[in-house]
C-alpha cells in the first residue's frame, strides 16, 4: 500500500535529489504540497506529475509497484 502523503525527504529519495532541492521545488510552486505540523506533505500523484514534466521518459517505480 502506498502512503497517502510523502515528506520532502521521501520525495528526495524517490527523485534522487536532496531534501533541500525538494523544498525549493515546493516553495517555488513547481511541486504542490502542504504543511502537516512543521513538515511538508506531498501527494505521490504530484511527485509522479513532476517527474513526468521534468523527465517524461523516466518512470518512477516506488513501493514495489511498476
Amino acid at each position: 500500500m502506498s502512503p497517502l502523503l510523502l515528506t520532502a525527504s521521501q520525495v528526495a529519495q524517490l527523485l534522487g535529489a536532496r531534501p533541500y532541492e525538494v523544498v525549493r521545488l515546493i516553495e517555488s510552486g513547481e511541486l504542490p504540497a502542504g504543511k502537516v505540523g512543521q513538515r511538508w506533505a506531498v501527494s505521490p500523484s504530484q511527485v509522479e506529475a513532476l517527474a513526468e514534466r521534468v523527465a517524461p521518459s523516466v518512470s518512477l517505480v516506488a513501493w514495489g509497484q511498476p
